[in-house]
Formats: C-alpha cells, structure tokens, sequence
C-alpha cells in the first residue's frame, strides 16, 4: 500500500466559520467540508472507495493533495475530479 494512503486524520483549514479536514481509514478517503454564516450553513461529505483513493492518489501525493486542496478548495478539487472520472459519494445537509 503506497505511503500515501495510510490511515490518518489531517486538517486541510480551519477557522471560525468553515473547516475543511478529514481522514483516510481503512484505505478509503473521506472529507468534512463545514461553513457557517449569518444567514447559511453547510455541511459536505465527500466520501472516496479504495478504488477512487488510488486513482487520487496516484495523479498526486498527500502531501501534493494537501496544498492543492488549501490552494483550489472544493471547487477545485471538484473539477479535477471530473477531469479523471473519479465519482465519490457526495452528501450534503
């Protein structure tokens, strides 16, 4: 298993109002996107199998994916994905 996609926790950015983080567990990754405003709030899960981890993960280390996420965000990270045909899960409340 490559070195990336050991299990671990990790906090992408984190303030007052939004947080985005999450953990690789058992081989598959998973994100927490949280904002909080004045007048709207959200919660996203971004949910990976060990199939769409490794496909990440080999267009990118963790560490490559850690800047890229503080740099592009969801958004970004959202059209990378299309561009490669990586389709997590999705949940947001």
């Amino acid at each position: 298993m490559s070195e990336d996609i050991i299990d671990r926790e990790f906090v992408i950015y984190s303030d007052r109002n939004v947080y985005l983080g999450g953990r690789i567990k058992n081989g598959q990754l998973q994100l927490e996107s949280e904002v909080y405003g004045e007048d709207y709030d959200s919660e996203q899960h971004i949910d990976f199998s060990d199939e769409d981890t490794k496909r990440l993960f080999s267009l990118m280390s963790f560490q490559e994916f850690m800047v890229f996420m503080k740099e592009q965000h969801l958004l970004g990270l959202n059209a990378l994905l299309k561009e490669n045909g990586i389709e997590p899960k999705t949940t947001t409340i």
